[in-house]
């Protein structure tokens, strides 16, 4: 079983968008699409969350200093 289904799902949808692309010989959607599913990976993962937390204090003790 896998630890996140809905993820691993994504990725065959987007592996076979890239083949299809592949198919087509259209190498602009396979780069745009490989584009997006990488900022699509780091959005949803942890590491973006902290990310944001950290720019929302930082912006946060500025406002307080000013």
């Amino acid at each position: 079983m896998p630890r996140f289904p809905r993820r691993e799902q994504e990725q065959k949808e987007m592996f076979q968008i890239i083949h299809h692309a592949d198919n087509i010989s259209d190498s602009y959607a396979k780069i745009i699409i490989f584009v997006l599913f990488n900022l699509s990976a780091i959005t949803f993962s942890p590491f973006y969350e902290r990310i944001k937390k950290i720019k929302f204090l930082s912006l946060h003790f500025k406002k307080v200093s000013v």
